[in-house]
This record gives structure tokens, C-alpha cells and sequence, in this order.
């Protein structure tokens, strides 16, 4: 039985250049999750690269084109390599396609300075406690969803909602604030992929929160997605805290804390990501 995960080995073609063919189960509606091409890209700088004492420490991409599941192409240029420090920049596309997702990214190693954190999680009741969005509408729930769940949902990754409203629940508006656990089918293979994939696909979830805003129906594609990663999960369930500081003139600006609530020392801050989306509005 194949797995999403293998969908996005990366097959060299030439100098600095790869391909890749990404599986449908990565499906949000009709097109791969972002943070997943974002972990392609990721993934293939990491191997030109070819530091592993340098590490991914933060990106910004921009969604120039939908990149849609199939082949896929990844270019890769080095900016500058440092013996501590580098950066450099990846384009993925569409076979046959111009634009796509580009991102500039820094590794780094280790260095001598200062820990904190000042973020702090939200008390939250566990996983085992909350029913996973696979259950689908409750017993006894008049509601019918109008479309199936992605794939992405299905057989890639789980959700528990610890705060917001489910689709059958009447619409309130309330902070734009959204908290859900994240689990991956495999999450050994999640958190040890290349590029921090897994981490980066947890990163992009961020719509939930300015629904608990504004409701309605509507999808919101990414304009941009910028992560700082701080750390890999120990634990296979990972807590994402969404807010939605803004919006207007049809985008709206978001960040997500990522949380390793099991760690062996306490929660564990494993990466804090922005975005910017764009309000597309379904036509009927």
C-alpha cells in the first residue's frame, strides 16, 4: 500500500533542479494543501544545501500560480552559504505551468545565545477527550455536507476542534480564534520528512479562525505563508492556537502558534507562522 509521504520523493534532473509527482490524498477541495508544497520546496533546498548541521529556521513563500496535484517541478538557487548560516530560494510549478509557489528560506546551526519563550498555550482539554472531525455529524444532527471531505482530511491528516464551531452548529460570531489538535496518519514519517513538511503543512490551517469571525461560504487560497521553526515535534498530536488579526479589502492576515503539548520538559513551542489570504467566494 503506497503512502501520501511517498508521492513526494524528489528525483534530481539537473543542476539544482527536481521533479516531483505530488498525490491527490494532499487535496484540499481541488488543489494540494500549500504547506506541502511549501515542504517540497523546503525539502529540495535542504539537499542542495547538504548541511545537516544547518537546519531550516524560517521561510516566506509567496502563491504566485495553484500548484495542482501531478508532476511537479522544483528549481532551487543558493543565495549564499555560509559556514553557519545560509540562505537560499525555491520556485515549485506545475509541469507545463510558469508560476507556482516561491519561497526564500535560512538554515542555520546552532549558535551560542539566550532561550525563552513568551507565548503560552492555551489550557486545552486533550485529544482523547474531543471527537475527531472523521466522525462525521453526529447521531441525531439534521445536516448534510453539501461537498465530501478532502482528501487531505481522510487519509493524510486528523483534526479535533477544541475551540470553534462545527458546520451543523449554528453560526455565531465570536473572536476570530480557532484551536484544533493536529495528528498525521504516520506521524513518524510527518515529522521526520524532508523540509520539515509535516510541521509546515500544521503551519498552514489558518482560515478556521476567521470563519469564527464572519462565517459564511467562502475559500480562502494563500497569498503568502512565512514560518519560524523552532522545533520537531516528540509527540505524534500537535496543537495549533489560529488568530485573525485583520481583515479588509478582500484578504485577511492571520498567525498560528504550533504546540508540542507532550513534551519530556512541558509544552514545547515548535513553530509560529503568519499568513495572508485572499476571499474567494463560492458561485452557485
Amino acid at each position: 500500500m503506497t503512502s501520501p509521504w511517498d508521492s513526494l520523493e524528489l528525483q534530481p534532473t539537473g543542476e539544482g533542479t527536481f521533479r516531483a509527482t505530488i498525490d491527490t490524498a494532499w487535496n484540499v477541495w481541488t488543489v494540494p494543501e500549500g504547506g506541502v508544497v511549501a515542504g517540497l520546496a523546503a525539502a529540495a533546498m535542504e539537499q542542495i544545501l547538504g548541511d545537516s548541521s544547518q537546519r531550516l529556521r524560517s521561510t516566506t513563500c509567496v502563491f504566485a500560480g495553484q500548484v495542482m496535484a501531478g508532476d511537479v517541478e522544483i528549481a532551487v538557487t543558493v543565495i549564499r552559504r555560509g559556514r553557519s548560516i545560509s540562505q537560499l530560494s525555491a520556485t515549485v510549478v506545475s509541469v507545463g505551468s510558469r508560476a507556482g509557489v516561491s519561497m526564500v528560506a535560512v538554515f542555520g546551526a546552532d549558535r551560542r545565545g539566550y532561550e525563552f519563550t513568551e507565548l503560552v498555550p492555551p489550557a486545552v482539554r486533550p485529544p482523547e477527550e474531543i471527537r475527531s472531525w472523521r466522525d462525521g455529524v453526529p447521531e441525531g444532527v439534521d445536516f448534510v455536507f453539501d461537498r465530501p471531505p478532502s482528501p487531505f482530511w481522510t487519509s493524510v491528516i486528523e483534526g479535533r476542534e477544541v475551540l470553534g464551531t462545527a458546520p451543523w452548529e449554528e453560526f455565531t460570531s465570536k473572536a476570530a480564534e480557532a484551536i484544533s489538535w493536529y495528528r498525521f496518519d504516520e506521524p513518524d514519517r510527518a515529522w521526520n520528512a524532508p523540509g520539515s513538511a509535516g510541521v509546515l503543512v500544521c503551519c498552514d490551517t489558518m482560515p478556521g479562525a476567521v470563519w469564527e469571525r464572519v462565517g459564511g461560504d467562502w475559500f480562502a487560497p494563500s497569498a503568502d505563508l512565512t514560518a519560524h521553526l523552532f522545533s520537531t515535534p516528540s509527540s505524534p498530536w500537535v496543537l495549533s492556537h489560529t488568530r485573525a488579526r485583520w481583515a479588509g479589502d478582500g484578504y485577511a492576515s492571520a498567525d498560528n502558534a504550533l504546540w508540542d503539548m507532550h513534551g519530556s520538559d512541558g509544552p514545547k513551542l515548535v513553530a509560529y507562522a503568519t499568513q495572508t489570504m485572499l476571499f474567494t467566494f463560492n458561485r452557485g
